[in-house]
């Protein structure tokens, strides 16, 4: 089951996600390989890719950092399937070039954008009996400690 693999999966797609840092330091580079961009000389699109590099990046360090602290797993979960899937969208359908490595970054983030929101689940089996805690105690999430039974999916009674 999915679920016996949540952190290889996490700390794999949270390193891939995080390779998009190099954008901050090579922005006219990442440009031609992720979208074909020849002409990115302009000063404002070059910060512009830096500063999408540097937020996806941060995603790919929260994915990460989620492997081991399950905590953090639905809000952060949530975040980077939308973030996945959106690129992968606006990648696969949108207009322009479609270099290899645009192609790869999406399908891999479509994959990871539907495996993450079963891993989320896991996070959220202790309100399944309640589901207003989680609607009124969502914040609780960061501060609640994470036995077996409510991050690993476990339904027993302890």
């Amino acid at each position: 089951m999915i679920s016996a693999h949540i952190e290889l999966i996490l700390v794999v797609s949270g390193i891939a996600t995080m390779a998009a840092g190099l954008l901050v330091v090579a922005p006219q580079w990442g440009l031609a390989q992720l979208f074909g961009s020849t002409e990115s000389h302009d000063p404002g699109l070059l910060t512009l890719a830096r500063h999408w590099g540097l937020l996806v990046m941060l995603i790919g360090a929260l994915v990460l950092a989620a492997a081991w602290m399950p905590e953090l797993r639905v809000p952060v979960l949530i975040v980077a399937a939308i973030e996945k899937l959106a690129l992968a969208v606006m990648v696969l359908f949108g207009a322009g070039a479609k270099p290899l490595l645009a192609r790869g970054a999406a399908v891999m983030d479509t994959l990871f954008s539907i495996l993450y929101p079963p891993l989320a689940r896991q996070r959220l089996r202790p309100f399944d009996d309640d589901p207003s805690l989680l609607v009124f105690g969502i914040a609780g999430l960061a501060t609640e400690p994470c036995s077996a039974q409510n991050c690993a999916g476990d339904r027993s009674e302890p």
